[in-house]
């Protein structure tokens, strides 16, 4: 059952070391020359601690909103398929323009605000990273992107 779903995982948490925390996520590793271009070496920068940490499963979790947890899980209805999103990971524009229409339609009603602008969606899926567009960085496992 999904729903009871939970595991521990260990993660890199970002401590506060009064630096700019930076992270170059690129699909293959940067060439000496792009090292060059910027005042970045390395590909990450910033102190982090490694913890164990549960994961829960937030379905159907109530308390979950917007205002109390500043995320809201919530069911965005599509009338694409599941193929479709690799289509549009794939480059097909005119699907990525359908999709972001019905999510920016959905999110304003939620919100109740005049105007949403979509600007990215990403397949998340391990099991054909590097296929499709799904990139490698999404398929690897629960992060935020904060």
């Amino acid at each position: 059952n999904i729903a009871n779903m939970s595991f521990t995982t260990n993660v890199a948490l970002g401590v506060d070391d009064r630096t700019r925390h930076f992270l170059y996520c690129t699909s293959t590793p940067r060439t000496a020359a792009e090292k060059d271009a910027t005042i970045h070496q390395e590909d990450y920068g910033g102190a982090t601690v490694k913890v164990d940490q549960p994961i829960y499963n937030g379905r159907d979790k109530k308390d979950l909103t917007l205002d109390a947890a500043s995320f809201e899980l919530m069911r965005c209805p599509t009338k694409l398929s599941t193929e479709d999103f690799y289509n549009i990971q794939a480059g097909d524009a005119d699907l990525a323009i359908k999709y972001n229409a019905e999510v920016e339609t959905f999110v304003a009603k939620q919100l109740g605000c005049e105007k949403v602008i979509c600007v990215q969606s990403q397949v998340r899926n391990g099991e054909k990273e590097g296929e499709n567009g799904v990139e490698g960085y999404a398929g690897g496992g629960p992060h935020t992107d904060s």
